[in-house]
């Protein structure tokens, strides 16, 4: 978690990261040792926000969604939902067949 410290107006807040070991070599070897980013927040905000695209990614959704599809579960839940949808279409139809006959 990050602790903030108190700001006035106008003054940049200090956050102090706690992260796990393994986490915090990394991030130390990508800032200090690689020199991909200019400073740690700097670093985590990219990791945040590249974390945040990849799991709001259409084309990931879509990928994952027709690997479950194509799996045994994946088909007998679409099996179970096209049954719903289509009991659920016929019983409107035979209701509004119903009313039609009735208003003429």
């Amino acid at each position: 978690m990050a602790e903030k410290a108190p700001a006035t107006r106008g003054e940049r807040v200090a956050i102090s990261y706690k992260m796990p070991p393994n986490i915090y070599d990394k991030v130390n070897k990508l800032v200090y040792e690689e020199k991909k980013f200019s400073t740690v927040s700097d670093c985590i905000t990219q990791a945040l926000l590249a974390f945040v695209d990849n799991h709001h990614d259409m084309g990931q959704f879509r990928e994952l969604f027709k690997d479950y599809m194509s799996s045994d579960e994946g088909r007998e839940l679409m099996k179970n939902m096209m049954k719903e949808v289509l009991l659920d279409v016929l019983s409107h139809q035979k209701i509004d067949a119903k009313d039609a006959k009735g208003n003429s």
